[in-house]
């Protein structure tokens, strides 16, 4: 098989942390003896690598993510079209320069879309692997839903990261949905004993649906009465916000600003936190969740996706609702109060969200083959 696999992002050298995981999907199934290229846009990054199996097409919104751009400024409908003139320009030289036979689209939108132009003037077929915010916020949205129906109408196959996007990919599209977890090479992490229980740490993404504003009041409140430490690391339309933020709040002395981080000073702050914030309005199952259990760190979490399902199923943390930074607050005082020894690396969840299993059941699904049972029974299955 050759395999073209379509993505909004993929990681342009070692120390880039946007979609981690593609690389590690990618490196999976080429163990398997897949013989994989990589159809992505082109950002502003430094030092790119130069893998010749991986094209990145040019554009002219390249400085911004294409999912985090503001489509409320007629500046940015016109970056969206050159996003999409510049992937069909470059589709079939791709397809034709790999000898690509199999498409793989990460994210519905805007991927999706170039897949199902490339399989409409080939006939190669196609599969989608939604992500959360292509199913979650985008396929509620007029134009961009009605695109992503027929995106996951003509796809060979579905998946989906999470189970409850799962369940939301049927509802939109009739048509079965097959759990595979995002996921990373897992590389072994000496567990360091938790001497506190007042340094929190959020990684991911600065966008209005991570929560990233209710947590920055929430620690407000504890900070308050509470001694206690709020790191924030990560990227995205938020990060000039976060500091005067930060300064009108009057947390500056106690949350540190890190902006984007090295992977390797992600694992470290991860190993030496108390707890992890994952304050989503939206997600499937976030690629922090993992890390962080992999570090052995608990984490608190807003019920969304398949979030609290598995933060209450694994005894991983606390979980409160989404948009609500009192609530928020709350579980952070308790926490700190509690001193409870959590121990999420020995709960089991790394064992489901593995991605040299997600490489295996990927290949099983394409080829024919079922990898189980059909969705409503795989939760059952998997944790029983």
């Amino acid at each position: 098989m050759k395999l073209g696999i379509i993505t909004n992002r993929y990681p342009a050298g070692r120390e880039d942390t946007a979609s981690p995981f593609v690389k590690d999907f990618v490196h999976a199934l080429r163990e398997r003896g897949i013989k994989v290229s990589v159809f992505t846009p082109e950002y502003v990054v430094d030092g790119p690598d130069n893998d010749p199996k991986v094209f990145r097409f040019p554009w002219s919104g390249s400085a911004i993510p294409i999912g985090s751009l503001d489509y409320r400024s007629p500046v940015n409908w016109l970056k969206l079209a050159s996003f999409l003139y510049g992937g069909r320009k470059a589709a079939m030289p791709f397809v034709i320069t790999h000898d690509v036979d199999y498409l793989l689209a990460l994210w519905a939108l805007p991927s999706g879309y170039f897949a199902r132009y490339i399989s409409q003037r080939t006939g190669v077929p196609y599969s989608v692997w939604c992500l959360g915010s292509d199913v979650y916020k985008w396929s509620q949205r007029p134009f961009f839903g009605h695109l992503t129906r027929q995106v996951l109408l003509g796809a060979d196959h579905l998946f989906g990261d999470g189970f409850d996007l799962c369940w939301k990919v049927e509802e939109l599209s009739g048509r079965e949905c097959r759990f595979l977890p995002s996921a990373r090479r897992r590389e072994k992490r000496s567990i360091l004993p938790k001497t506190g229980y007042n340094r929190f740490f959020y990684l991911g993404r600065l966008e209005r649906e991570k929560g990233v504003e209710d947590m920055l009041l929430a620690f407000s409140y504890v900070s308050k009465k509470k001694s206690a430490v709020l790191e924030i690391a990560g990227w995205g339309s938020l990060a000039s916000e976060i500091p005067r933020r930060m300064a009108e709040l009057k947390i500056g002395e106690k949350a540190n600003f890190l902006g984007k981080i090295s992977e390797k000073e992600a694992s470290e702050r991860l190993r030496r936190a108390s707890c992890v914030l994952i304050p989503s309005h939206s997600d499937s199952i976030p690629l922090v969740l993992t890390e962080a259990v992999a570090s052995g760190t608990p984490v608190i979490a807003t019920d969304v996706g398949d979030l609290g399902y598995l933060v209450r199923k694994f005894n991983l943390g606390k979980v409160v609702p989404p948009h609500d930074p009192k609530n928020l607050a709350q579980a952070m005082f308790d926490f700190i109060q509690e001193k409870r020894n959590y121990d999420p690396a020995a709960s089991g969840l790394l064992d489901l969200l593995d991605v040299n299993r997600a490489a295996g059941d990927f290949l099983k699904v394409i080829a024919g083959k079922r990898s189980g049972p059909p969705l409503r029974r795989q939760m059952a299955n998997l944790f029983d």
